[in-house]
């Protein structure tokens, strides 16, 4: 990588594969709820293994739920490497 050009391609080729990584998580965590009451005590489960706050696993089950419900075009575009979930800053935009 010679120049800040092939530095910038290289770090921009991270993106599609987050975007699929991130559409992998959302549907996972989509698939695991039926019932907003579940969503506490599963975020309480997965918040060790996915290393963030239960609070924040909340967020992501509602995303989650957001985007296979409402938003399916997103995720499979998202799925396609189109769109990433998080913007700069790690937020649901």
């Amino acid at each position: 990588m010679n120049g800040s050009g092939g530095i910038s391609n290289a770090a921009a080729g991270f993106r599609p594969w987050r975007a699929r990584v991130d559409a992998a998580e959302m549907t996972f965590l989509a698939s695991l709820v039926s019932d907003e009451l579940e969503w506490r005590g599963l975020a309480e489960e997965l918040a060790p293994s996915l290393r963030v706050s239960p609070v924040e696993v909340e967020k992501r089950i509602r995303n989650a739920v957001d985007l296979s419900r409402r938003m399916p075009r997103v995720l499979e575009a998202m799925r396609e490497g189109q769109v990433e979930l998080y913007g700069p800053g790690g937020s649901w935009p």
